[in-house]
């Protein structure tokens, strides 16, 4: 029995490594002035990998690439924007693997103003 309790009792220290990562902030949040150069996505810790994909109200693509982990913050996404993206609505689309392997993916929108 109390073998048992002491075996309960550590189970119930030990912190838990299911919880998955959570988008915690965007840049930009809402708007941005025409010109940004790039979109990011922070995370409430590491992740594996991901994709970050800006598209315009037509769906048209207009970020480079399939975006990336940022190489100085693993808890981050960056993808980096076309020349001439022009004033209007556009929506991020986000996938990413958390650091337990779990795939999840979320967008945000935002604006553009001149």
């Amino acid at each position: 029995m109390a073998l048992a309790a002491a075996a309960l009792a550590a189970l119930l220290l030990i912190p838990s490594v299911s919880a998955h990562e959570k988008i915690v902030a965007t840049k930009p949040s809402g708007s941005a002035k025409v010109g940004l150069r790039s979109v990011v996505v922070s995370f409430s810790g590491p992740i594996r990998g991901g994709t970050l994909k800006v598209f315009n109200a037509n769906g048209r693509k207009v970020s480079k690439g399939k975006g990336a982990r940022d190489p100085r913050n693993v808890s981050r996404l960056r993808a980096a924007m076309k020349g001439g993206v022009g004033a209007g609505r556009y929506t991020a689309r986000v996938r990413w693997v958390g650091a337990d392997g779990h795939h999840q993916s979320s967008s945000f929108r935002f604006r553009l103003v001149r």
